[in-house]
C-alpha cells in the first residue's frame, strides 16, 4: 500500500512539474512575442535622417546629371549645382525669385513669372533611361498647366521630358511625358490633382522601350504601352518653372527643392527610399 501511494504521489509531483514546465513554456513564448512586437515597433518609426545624410544620398545616384538643392545659390539668383558637374540655373523671365527653407528643405520660391533655366548642352540630351523629379509646392490650385521641371518646347517641335500640372480642365493632374521625335508623346498620369499649399515628392522614371512610371508622394502610377525606345535629342533648354520656348508658358507659382535629373532609371526600391527619408524633414 505504501507503494501505491508512493506511486501516486510521484505520478502527481511528475505532472505538476510538466504543468509548471509548460506554463513556464507560454510565458517565455508570450514574452518573446512582447519583445519582438517592441522591437517591429522600434524598426518601423520614421525617424528624420540628417539632412547632410540625405543629400550625400541624392549625390550618391547613378547617372547624376545635376543636383540643385537650393540651398547655394548666386546673387542674381542663380541656383548652383552641387553635383560637381557645374550646371547652374539661371533665372528668366520678368518675376522674382527668392530662396527660403521650409522645417530641413530649403526651396526656391518662384512668383509665376520667373523660370531657373539652362542652355541645351549634351549632357542634358538624355535619350536613353531616364529619371527626374524632386520636392514641389503650389501655391493655388490648378487653372493654367504649371511647368515643374522640362526641356520641352512644343512651338518649335523640340520636346524631350517634361514633369507638369495639368490645368483645371484637365482636373490638375501631375503628368510626367516624353517625345521620341519631339512632336509625339507618351506619358505617365498620375491622375493625382495637385493642391495648393501642399509638399508633394514628385518623380518621373522613363525605362527605354519598356515603361513610364510617376510617382506622387509616394503613390506610383505606370504606362507600359507604345513606350518608345529612345528620347528625342532636342535642343530646348533645361528649364524649372516654364516650357522651354522662346516665349515661355505654362508658368510655376509655388516653391521647389532638391531637384534631380539622372540618365538613369532609378530602382523602386532607391524611390521609395528617397520618400521616406524626405518625408520625415517636411510635411508630407
Amino acid at each position: 500500500m505504501a507503494d501505491e501511494y508512493t506511486r501516486i504521489y510521484r505520478e502527481q509531483m511528475n505532472r505538476q512539474s510538466r504543468i509548471a514546465r509548460h506554463e513556464y513554456e507560454i510565458t517565455r513564448l508570450q514574452d518573446n512575442h512582447a519583445l519582438r512586437q517592441r522591437v517591429e515597433a522600434i524598426e518601423s518609426r520614421e525617424l528624420p535622417r540628417p539632412i547632410g545624410a540625405v543629400i550625400g544620398g541624392l549625390l550618391a545616384l547613378p547617372g547624376l546629371r545635376g543636383l540643385w538643392i537650393m540651398s547655394s545659390s548666386g546673387p542674381t539668383g542663380s541656383a548652383y549645382d552641387i553635383s560637381g558637374q557645374g550646371r547652374t540655373l539661371s533665372p528668366g523671365g520678368m518675376g522674382a525669385i527668392s530662396y527660403g527653407i521650409d522645417g530641413l528643405i530649403p526651396y526656391a520660391a518662384l512668383d509665376g513669372a520667373v523660370y531657373l533655366g539652362r542652355a541645351d548642352e549634351a549632357a542634358l540630351d538624355i535619350t536613353g533611361d531616364l529619371t527626374l523629379g524632386g520636392l514641389f509646392r503650389f501655391n493655388n490650385a490648378a487653372i493654367a498647366a504649371e511647368v515643374l521641371l522640362a526641356k520641352w518646347d512644343a512651338s518649335t517641335n523640340n520636346r524631350s521630358y517634361i514633369l507638369f500640372r495639368d490645368t483645371a480642365a484637365n482636373d490638375g493632374h501631375i503628368i510626367f511625358r516624353i517625345s521620341a521625335d519631339g512632336s509625339t508623346v507618351a506619358e505617365a498620369n498620375s491622375s493625382i490633382t495637385g493642391a495648393q499649399n501642399t509638399w508633394y515628392f514628385i518623380i518621373g522614371r522613363f525605362t527605354a522601350g519598356a515603361e513610364m512610371k510617376i510617382w506622387i508622394n509616394g503613390i506610383a502610377a505606370t504606362n507600359t504601352v507604345g513606350i518608345p525606345a529612345s528620347i528625342y535629342a532636342s535642343n530646348a533648354a533645361l528649364r524649372l518653372g516654364a516650357t522651354s520656348a522662346a516665349t515661355p508658358s505654362w508658368w510655376f507659382s509655388g516653391q521647389a527643392g532638391l531637384i534631380f535629373l539622372c540618365a538613369f532609371a532609378l530602382p523602386d526600391r532607391v524611390i521609395g527610399t528617397m520618400f521616406r527619408d524626405l518625408r520625415t524633414l517636411i510635411a508630407i
